[in-house]
């Protein structure tokens, strides 16, 4: 779960809402009182708080530098589309 700390009191219930309550941006706007739209620049706020805290900003950087992570054993064997 979504500590306080990592995403401050601000942004944690938004990214619970969305993230792990699958609640839609239009839904978490109306239940907030907050104008339609506003949402998703909220949401941007919040994910770029996380990725700086998790120090992801260096990997972030475009399809061909992204690292990707998963929850897999390493001797796991992955298949990929082409």
């Amino acid at each position: 779960m979504l500590r306080r700390l990592h995403a401050g009191p601000e942004f944690s219930g938004l990214l619970l809402d969305v993230c792990c309550f699958l609640k839609g941006l239009s839904d978490v706007e109306r239940d907030r009182g907050w104008p339609a739209r506003s949402g998703k620049v909220v949401l941007q706020l919040a994910l770029d708080r996380l990725v700086r805290h998790y120090g992801l900003g260096a990997h972030v950087r475009g399809p061909a530098r992204a690292e990707i992570r998963t929850w897999v054993a390493p001797d796991t064997a992955l298949e990929t589309a082409e």
